[in-house]
C-alpha cells in the first residue's frame, strides 16, 4: 500500500522537504497545502524596470553548501552568482568605521589590521587578545551567541563588531540566539585550538588554500540567483510537481486529528487522512492546531521578529559618494 504524507506550508522548507522525500521515497504520495495563492512563503521577488528587488532575504550563505546542490540538481548552476568583495562598514559613533581586514564575521584573524582599527579602543583590544589565553568554554548542550563570544572577546569587540554582523544575518538578539544552531563552527575551533582566534586563523588559512587550487573562483560568502530568489522557488515547484508531488494553494488548514494510526486534516469540514504530516509553518500558525498539547506550551509565548525590507532606488548622477565600499551594517 502506497504510503502518503501531507506537507503544511509551500515555503522553502516545505518545497525542500518534498524534494528531499521524492529523491528518497518516489513510492510515497506527497501533498503540499498552501493557505495562499503561492509558494515561497518569505521570499518573494519583486520584478520591475530592470530592477530585480528582494522582498524577504536577499541572498544566502554560501557555506550552506545544501542550497547550492539543489540548486545545481534542479538545472539552476549557470544562474548562480555570488556577492563581489570589497570594503564593508560597520556604523557606531555616528560615523562609518572600515570592518578591519582578515576578520571573519567580526573575530579577528590578522593583528596589524585590528590593532589599527579605531573601531575598538585599547582597552578592548586588550581584553579580546585574552582570547589567546582562556581555555575553551566549558558547555552542557549549548549556549546564546552572545554569550560566547562576550566571554571569548569581550563586550567591546562583541557590540561593535560581532553583533552587527551576525546580528544581521538573523535579524535578532544574539543574546538569545542559539551558538550550536547558527554557529557551531565557532565552537568546534575554540575547542580545537583552544582559542576562537587561533581556530579563525586556521579557518582562514584553510580558505586561502582553497582560493589557490580554485583561483577563478568568486570570493563572496553570499550567493544569489540572476533572477533573485523566486527563480529557484520557481524552478523548484516546477521540479517536485514533475515528480508527482500535489500542491493545494487557498488551502488553509482548519484542524489536525491525530490517531493511533493516521493524522487526519480538515478543510472546509472535508477530512483528509494520511499516514504522515510534516509541518513547516511558523509556530504562530501551527499553534492554533497544537494549542491544547502541553507539551509545545513554550510556543505560545516565544518571542519572534518582525523585519521590514526598504528599497529605495535614486538616479546615479544625483548621488555623491565619497566611500570606495559595498555597503556597511
Amino acid at each position: 500500500m502506497t504510503k502518503s504524507i501531507a506537507i503544511i506550508g509551500a515555503g522553502i522548507t516545505g518545497l525542500s522537504s518534498a524534494y528531499f522525500i521524492k529523491k528518497q521515497r518516489p513510492d510515497i504520495d506527497v501533498t503540499i497545502y498552501e493557505a495562499t495563492n503561492r509558494t515561497g512563503g518569505k521570499i518573494q521577488t519583486y520584478r520591475k524596470d530592470g530592477y530585480t528587488i528582494e522582498l524577504g532575504p536577499e541572498s544566502y550563505l554560501g557555506r550552506k553548501q545544501i542550497m547550492t546542490d539543489i540548486a545545481k540538481d534542479i538545472g539552476l548552476a549557470d544562474e548562480l552568482i555570488t556577492n563581489q568583495t570589497g570594503q564593508s562598514y560597520i556604523y557606531a559613533k555616528n560615523k562609518l568605521f572600515p570592518i578591519p581586514g582578515g576578520s571573519i564575521l567580526g573575530v579577528p584573524t590578522n593583528l596589524k589590521p585590528f590593532i589599527k582599527t579605531k573601531l575598538i579602543s585599547p582597552k578592548g583590544k586588550l581584553r579580546a587578545g585574552l582570547d589567546l589565553f582562556k581555555k575553551p568554554i566549558q558547555i552542557e548542550r549549548d549556549i546564546s551567541v552572545g554569550s560566547f563570544f562576550r566571554e571569548r572577546l569581550g563586550d567591546e569587540v562583541l557590540e561593535n563588531l560581532i553583533e552587527p554582523l551576525m546580528g544581521g544575518i538573523y535579524g535578532t538578539n544574539i543574546d538569545e540566539l542559539s551558538l550550536m544552531s547558527t554557529f557551531p563552527e565557532f565552537k568546534e575551533r575554540e575547542e580545537q585550538f583552544g582559542s576562537l582566534i587561533k581556530g579563525m586563523r586556521y579557518e582562514k588559512m584553510q580558505r586561502q588554500k582553497q582560493r589557490q587550487l580554485y583561483p577563478g573562483a568568486p570570493k563572496g560568502q553570499f550567493k544569489q540567483f540572476k533572477h533573485g530568489l523566486t527563480s529557484f522557488i520557481e524552478k523548484l515547484t516546477d521540479y517536485v510537481v514533475n515528480q508527482g508531488v500535489k500542491i493545494r494553494f487557498n488551502t488553509p488548514i482548519d484542524d489536525i486529528v491525530i490517531s493511533q494510526t493516521n493524522y487526519e486534516l480538515v478543510v472546509d469540514d472535508e477530512k483528509n487522512i494520511y499516514d504522515s504530516v510534516l509541518v513547516t509553518t511558523p509556530h504562530q500558525t501551527f499553534m492554533k492546531w497544537f494549542g491544547n498539547d502541553p507539551a509545545l506550551d513554550y510556543f505560545k509565548t516565544m518571542p519572534s521578529t518582525t523585519v521590514a525590507t526598504v528599497v529605495l532606488a535614486f538616479d546615479e548622477q544625483h548621488i555623491e559618494n565619497t566611500y570606495d565600499g559595498t555597503g556597511f551594517v
